[in-house]
């Protein structure tokens, strides 16, 4: 999976430049996962399934764990999101499976034009689901970092990487929004 995510950021940045080139704007290369020793749980410390869904993206509105606790819904958590960025647990970004197989791990990537964007200078986010759709999911998790951050205009002919793992996430209620870390092994769980 780690070599996944080393081809991935490599693909991602040559179509960040043929975007630089053909437009004459910048491109910011997102790159997301969760990699070998920092993989997603369940509330009962499984892993979480093959092929769940995970979601990179941002709130157009402003978002805190009091936001996400007042929800009855999965689909709820969808309210207000900009899509960047999706992948699959198991997989790598290509939707090929991650070497090895496993649950609770996975690789995605993103690329967005910046400098006439509505994306420069958003905050990201992960939300989690347990089954392959978040709308259906019966355990979520929504998980930022202060260092998850778009650029704000960035310029020039250079593709920026913005790269975000969970491992980046800390335990307090500014970075894990709805759910919680468990205590296991490998396995940090965002899910109530």
């Amino acid at each position: 999976m780690v070599n996944s995510l080393k081809y991935l950021s490599v693909a991602l940045m040559l179509v960040s430049q043929l975007l630089v080139l053909n437009k004459g704007y910048s491109a910011q290369t997102i790159v997301f996962g969760a990699q070998i020793d920092d993989g997603l749980g369940l509330a009962n410390n499984s892993p979480v399934p093959l092929n769940s869904q995970i979601l990179l993206g941002y709130y157009t509105v402003a978002v805190s764990s009091s936001t996400f606790s007042a929800f009855t819904s999965s689909s709820q958590f969808l309210n207000n999101f900009t899509q960047l960025g999706s992948a699959v647990i198991g997989f790598d970004a290509d939707s090929n499976p991650a070497t090895p197989n496993e649950a609770g791990l996975f690789a995605g990537g993103a690329n967005i034009v910046t400098g006439v964007s509505t994306h420069d200078g958003k905050q990201l986010y992960y939300i989690v689901g347990n089954t392959s759709s978040i709308s259906t999911s019966t355990q979520l998790g929504v998980f930022t970092s202060s260092s998850w951050v778009l650029p704000n205009n960035p310029t020039g002919p250079t593709p920026q990487l913005v790269s975000t793992d969970i491992n980046q996430v800390l335990n307090n209620s500014s970075n894990i929004l709805f759910g919680s870390y468990l205590a296991i092994d490998f396995i940090e769980s965002p899910f109530r």
